[in-house]
């Protein structure tokens, strides 16, 4: 998902929004928008017909008053109010704030602007303290908050500029771009202003400054009819898709496994104590479950083991994050020696249960045999596809 936050301030206010505005939304097309120092002026339906244009239709507001900026964030996907409301720490506060919920992405929204309290110190800080205490409260969910927070990590700590770093501590991911700032000076003086705070169910993917694009100017404090900030973008995706993804790949590592002939490979999948970890064990149809299976013939090889909490140091390897499934099973062959050479031979009827579970499962699906609550003795189930059901494998005993 991509999001996009821009300070408007184009000091032109109640004037209409420039229509260098919704050219760049255009250009940068994002699924969220949040817009700080919004100010409904003349152009307020003509601007909004033009995000709808752009299939940003689903639009929410902060409360409004004389004289106070406000926050407009505007979405692809349905919005709903969210529940939480910034106290009145002082006049400005509770109108450069919005929560919206995201139901259909299991994500919530923080936009938010911290009015510019450089000239009082005390009321910065309780913005901040206050801040502090609703990130606590809100990380436990996927949550973002975004928008002005008027501060710079490298400002002093009289200028809040090591809360930062404590939201960091405490779990929050900072999308701080590599380079670039948002806002600079009467002096220009080049500072980081806009920021996006993620929390860990979510991870970024990137993140950057922008002042210029397709030869849009989109920070100029020359021109009063123009904003003066430059927008911040980000790019997050759920924490476990990765995740699944990495899962994904030895699964269909095993099917190159059993195209080159290692067709008695089979994997045993289940869920760690916690339910948070997925494992699998990797081994010869010899050696799976008697239990559920047949009779060990005493074959003994040294199996391979694996658990997302790994994600893509796959068996402890450090070389093979971004290798392929084709990659991987090159080095599975010549790492398992001995397990890869039990495992050649003929198992067609397993290999046409595999394909099939693949396919019932794709793109992501993670099948589980066992955990440590209650499983379906008939069915295996699919740990982020709940409503679906696998048929168990057959027997071992059936392989010829």
């Amino acid at each position: 998902m991509k999001l996009l936050t821009w300070n408007l301030n184009h000091r032109t206010r109640p004037k209409p929004i420039p229509d260098l505005v919704p050219k760049v939304i255009k250009t940068l097309l994002p699924d969220l928008l949040v817009l700080t120092e919004y100010v409904r002026g003349p152009s307020h339906d003509s601007f909004l017909t033009r995000l709808f244009e752009l299939e940003l239709q689903h639009v929410l507001m902060s409360p409004e008053a004389k004289g106070e900026n406000s926050v407009l964030i505007a979405c692809q996907r349905q919005l709903v109010l969210g529940k939480i409301i910034a106290p009145s720490i002082a006049p400005s506060v509770p109108y450069n704030f919005l929560h919206v919920e995201l139901s259909e992405d299991n994500l919530q929204v923080i936009g938010m602007r911290v009015p510019d309290y450089s000239r009082k110190p005390r009321i910065r800080r309780a913005c901040w303290d206050w801040l502090g205490s609703l990130a606590a409260e809100v990380i436990s969910g996927p949550t973002v908050m975004i928008g002005d927070f008027n501060s710079d990590p490298s400002y002093p700590r009289s200028c809040c500029g090591d809360r930062f770093a404590q939201l960091v501590e405490s779990g929050w991911q900072l999308a701080l771009p590599e380079d670039g700032a948002s806002y600079w000076t009467p002096n220009n003086h080049a500072v980081r202003l806009d920021h996006a705070f993620v929390s860990p169910h979510n991870r970024v993917l990137s993140s950057r400054y922008i002042r210029d694009i397709s030869g849009l100017t989109l920070a100029n404090n020359r021109q009063p009819m123009l904003p003066d900030h430059a927008a911040l973008e980000i790019v997050i995706e759920p924490a476990m898709k990765s995740i699944f993804a990495a899962c994904r790949r030895l699964l269909e590592m095993v099917q190159v496994l059993h195209r080159q002939g290692y067709e008695r490979l089979r994997i045993e999948p289940g869920m760690s104590p916690s339910g948070c970890y997925w494992r699998c064990e990797f081994l010869p149809s010899e050696m799976t479950d008697p239990g559920h299976q047949h009779e060990d013939n005493g074959l003994r090889v040294e199996t391979a083991r694996y658990s997302s909490g790994a994600e893509t140091n796959y068996f402890g390897w450090t070389d093979a994050a971004s290798d392929s499934p084709e990659e991987l099973a090159v080095k599975f062959v010549d790492r398992f020696d001995d397990l890869s050479k039990a495992s050649k031979g003929k198992d067609p009827a397993y290999v046409l249960w595999y394909s099939r579970m693949l396919d019932a499962t794709a793109p992501d699906g993670i099948v589980y045999a066992y955990a440590d609550y209650p499983v379906p003795e008939d069915y295996l189930s699919v740990h982020n596809k709940p409503d679906l059901r696998i048929p168990f494998p057959p027997p071992a005993s059936l392989a010829q």
